[in-house]
This record gives C-alpha cells, structure tokens and sequence, in this order.
C-alpha cells in the first residue's frame, strides 16, 4: 500500500519479467533521458558464474530503484535510485496478499490489499496518523507479517523492540502460484495436496521468479534514520491490535529463479553488529556482532557500490554473501546467513540447505521440518532421505525451494484429531 500527503492510494500493477536497460552509472541526479538499471538475470550465465558478487549487487541496485507509481513491480525510467518514493521490491505482493484466510483466491496482481481486514477495534492508520509519525524515504505502507524468525525466536534494537519481517513475490511467483498453468490452486493447502498427488505435476517456478525477504526496525522517536531505508510499517501486537510506526530497514534476503537450485543473496545494513541485539525472554542480550559467515573476498565489491551509492541512504547497506550450490569445490557445505534472520543457528546455516526441505506432504503431516532434531541441515540434503528420515513411509513431494507456500490455509479445515 501507498501513503502520500494525500489519501492513500491504491496502486494498480502489471509487472515487467525483464526490461531492455543500460548499466548503472552511479549518477544520483535525476536522468535527463529514460534510463533504467540492468537487469543482471539477462545475462545469466556469464555474469553470474565471473562474478556473484557483482550480479548480487546488480540485482540489488534493480530492486532499490524506484517503482512506476500504480505498476506493481516496475523500475521507473524517469527517476533515480534513492529519491523519495517506494523502491521495486517494495511494491512486490506481500504473502499476506496471496494466502488467504480460508484458502480464498487472491485478487490480481495490480490489486493492493496487505493489510489485514479492518474493524472498529482494529482500524487501519489514516494518511493523518502516519505523517504524524515522520518523514519517511518510501511511499509504500508495509504489512510485516512475521513477528520472529524462522526459528521462533527474536531479536530487537537497543530500546528492546523486536524486530519484524516480512516476504514478498514478484509477478512471475504470483502468477504461478495463483494462475498455475496446471490448474492446481497452490494459494491453499488442498491445493498443494492435488499437486503432490498429481503424478504429473513438478514444483517449478519459472526463471524470471524473485522471492525477497526483509528485516525492520521500529524506529522509535529520536531515533537518528540518516542511515536506514525508512518507511511506514503496520504490524499486530501481542494483543491482536495493528499498531503503526515508522520502520528502518536491517536486512533484505533476495532469491532468484534462474539456476534450477535458485541464487540466493543476502544484504545488512552496516551498523547491524552493534545496534540489534539478542532478545530472550524479554530481556535485551548481547550486540549480535558481525556476521561469521561473511565473505571478505566481496569487501571490495562493497566498497566500489557503497561510494556509487554515496549521495543515498544504500551506502550503507553490505553484501554478505552469495551461495549457488550446497557444498564448494572441496565438497565442504557452503553457508549463508543474515543476523537479523538466523541469529542463533548461524554457524550451520544455509538457505539453500534449509529449503531444499520446502515440501507438501499428507494431511496429517504437510511438511517437513527444518530443524530436525535440533539444528537445521546444511550441504548437499537428499530431499527423500530426509522425508524418510522424519516421516518414514509418508510421501512427500518438494515445492521448489519455496519455503513461502508453507504460508497456504485450508478452503476447509479437516477435522481436529480425535473428533
């Protein structure tokens, strides 16, 4: 959702796969003549296989500029990166938009409806409301959805706030999800379920497929935002009650579609190690510290994007790494992590370990599970062995690195055990 000084709009939203573009040129000032950011996928291979380091950033400099206002996931020719406004990601549908309470079909692409449901104990901010809470970089209202990590458990900033995260697909995940060319509704879990048993049916999203995932902030009043991607965030308390704020961006996980075990690529804002913390039964624990899974071969690369990023908040903001297979050439697991969203199993994280496992299996037992019995898995994970292992004799079926579907609901639930 869009916010502005004026009511807030509703953005309608056809998404572009790839587009014709011309490489960055680091120029901050508003182009002259159309100019849009390269779009790295178009040259996969090459790009990718030379330089990881440089197509992530690639991808990263494409998803940051902004939007064309009221079209869902396209790069605007006409503006530059930085300047006010929501960014492509940003304007990517939210899962909160794609599965439905009671399996309900989603309302197309162009259509913006994160936010829950509003009532009279449970209204949405007004234009009013938001800019009474400060200026902000972004035109986009998030929805986060997710109130701790992948493992249940949380971290917050130096005022002892959680953070929040949210996932969002572009047109192509949408569009397969929802309009799967098999004619399987995977926005639900019966769904899923038709598809598992279709012998026919593969899991496979298609090339031009984003996944982005990030990480928030509550910026609390006199908080300094000079160095964090700000905008407006929406979230629910412990109590069920949306509550409103303005939000800094700590992390963005970005996943892509064009290998067969995608390309997954992580950033962080730069003072993440020492201003978000470990957060245990409401208690403020130690500063996270840098990430033990950085790459220092890309620091350069970091350096050549963050002083082309000099006049914009995107300076600060790191590639951590890059991983494309499950194990390196000394057949050793290769590991990715982000502090803000695998805090605590760090040491044996790997995205593309972790979902291999994204999967759909019987009504009884839908997925498989992550941490088995305590840690998650890393290298090279035999999908079959693993389901044999947990759930030995039960079929189950991979979902393509799509951990995201997990998110699906019911059209109708089946009766609780016992009844």
């Amino acid at each position: 959702m869009r916010s502005s000084s004026s009511p807030v709009c509703v953005a309608v939203a056809i998404a572009a796969a790839f587009c014709l573009c011309v490489a960055p040129s680091g120029a901050q000032t508003r182009p002259k003549i159309p100019i849009v950011p390269a779009d790295p996928r178009q040259q996969r291979p090459t790009k990718l296989a030379s330089d990881p380091g440089e197509f992530a950033w690639q991808m990263f400099y494409l998803l940051n500029w902004p939007d064309v206002p009221n079209k869902r996931g396209v790069p605007n020719a006409f503006r530059s990166i930085g300047q006010h406004g929501a960014t492509v990601w940003e304007s990517f549908k939210n899962i909160s938009e794609i599965y439905l309470d009671h399996g309900r079909r989603p309302p197309a692409w162009e259509v913006v409806a994160e936010l829950p449901p509003a009532s009279l104990t449970r209204p949405h901010p007004t234009p009013k409301q938001l800019a009474a809470l400060g200026p902000v970089d972004s035109t986009w209202i998030h929805y986060l959805t997710e109130p701790v990590m992948i493992d249940g458990q949380s971290i917050c900033d130096e005022q002892t706030t959680p953070l929040h995260y949210e996932v969002r697909g572009n047109h192509a995940y949408f569009n397969y999800v929802v309009n799967n060319p098999a004619g399987h509704e995977l926005y639900n879990i019966e769904g899923q379920l038709a598809a598992r048993t279709d012998p026919n049916f593969v899991f496979d999203f298609p090339l031009p497929t984003l996944e982005v995932k990030a990480s928030w902030r509550i910026l609390e009043p006199g908080v300094d935002t000079s160095r964090f991607w700000t905008a407006y965030g929406v979230y629910q308390d412990s109590f069920g009650k949306l509550q409103s704020a303005r939000i800094g961006l700590t992390g963005l996980h970005i996943t892509s579609k064009i290998l067969s075990n995608w390309v997954w690529m992580t950033f962080e804002q730069v003072d993440n190690p020492t201003t978000t913390f470990k957060y245990l039964f409401g208690q403020k624990g130690a500063a996270l510290g840098p990430n033990p899974n950085y790459n220092t071969a890309i620091t350069p690369i970091n350096q050549k994007w963050q002083a082309q990023l000099q006049a914009t908040k995107w300076q600060y903001y790191a590639l951590m790494n890059v991983q494309t297979d499950f194990v390196n050439a000394s057949g050793q697991p290769t590991l990715l992590s982000n502090t803000q969203m695998e805090t605590y199993f760090q040491p044996d994280s790997s995205c593309i370990s972790c979902h291999q496992l994204a999967s759909i299996g019987t009504v009884k037992n839908p997925r498989l599970q992550l941490f088995y019995p305590l840690n998650p898995y890393a290298g090279n994970v035999d999908f079959q062995a693993v389901a044999n292992q947990q759930f030995p004799g039960q079929p189950f079926k991979s979902m393509d690195f799509a951990w995201s579907l997990r998110n699906a609901q019911y059209r109708n639930p089946p009766p609780a055990a016992g009844k």
